[in-house]
């Protein structure tokens, strides 16, 4: 009967890559198990993996997010579920209830803060401002906006069609593993205009055609929103 250490690496390999999960899933996976699941029940025998010990891994995590703490929990239940598949266990060893996890209410940007941040961002430059128009505007995710290629982007229809994803230069599917078209505005439309070059496939590149980074992003929104925060008072 192997260890939940030792089995780990098998389920990170014959779960998460054999079903070809994301990049950014395999990551996830396999860091849970290395900074939670393996320090606190390692050295368990999969059968021994009692319904106290899972509390007491429960206690480790206090000072996690509820949500936090139920991605262990639930990566633990697979884990133990797989052992099951794959002939390791007979039956799973102990009961894994998660945590009640009230949804939050998403943060908004009102009209006027968005607008007020477009008018910060126009001035700032107008990478900063076709960043923040794909997300705004059309709705797309930081990596969708990363990933985002010319032959995406239809300017006469005014439709950009989303089909691939950004993670670390990892090139994948969107989120939910689908493709979906988006109307553009008329302003957005007109920012992919004047932004048209042919230094590299990607709609935002830097001035090698490399591609940008999602920090890029992240930093030049973050830096413009600080400024529309501090006009505002």
């Amino acid at each position: 009967m192997p260890t939940l250490e030792a089995f780990a690496p098998r389920f990170a390999d014959g779960h998460a890559r054999a079903n070809h999960h994301k990049p950014s899933g395999i990551a996830t996976t396999e860091s849970t198990l290395k900074w939670h699941l393996v320090p606190a029940l390692g050295a368990k025998r999969l059968d021994a993996i009692t319904n106290e010990q899972v509390q007491r891994l429960k206690l480790t995590l206090a000072d996690r997010a509820p949500k936090t703490v139920n991605n262990v929990l639930t990566l633990l239940s697979m884990l133990l579920k797989k052992a099951v598949e794959w002939g390791e266990l007979e039956r799973l060893p102990c009961t894994i209830k998660l945590l009640p996890n009230p949804r939050k209410t998403m943060g908004f940007h009102d009209f006027d803060q968005y607008e007020r941040l477009l008018t910060i961002a126009r001035k700032r430059g107008a990478e900063i401002y076709l960043m923040i128009l794909l997300g705004g505007d059309a709705g797309l995710r930081l990596g969708e906006i990363v990933a985002l290629e010319w032959r995406d982007v239809d300017l006469q229809a005014r439709r950009v069609t989303v089909q691939r994803s950004d993670w670390l230069g990892h090139v994948t599917v969107p989120k939910g593993g689908r493709s979906r078209q988006l109307p553009m505005t008329q302003r957005l439309t007109a920012a992919l205009k004047s932004a048209r070059h042919l230094r590299s496939d990607r709609v935002l590149c830097v001035s090698d055609g490399a591609p940008i980074t999602r920090d890029r992003v992240i930093k030049a929104v973050r830096g413009a929103a600080r400024r529309r925060h501090r006009a505002g008072h």
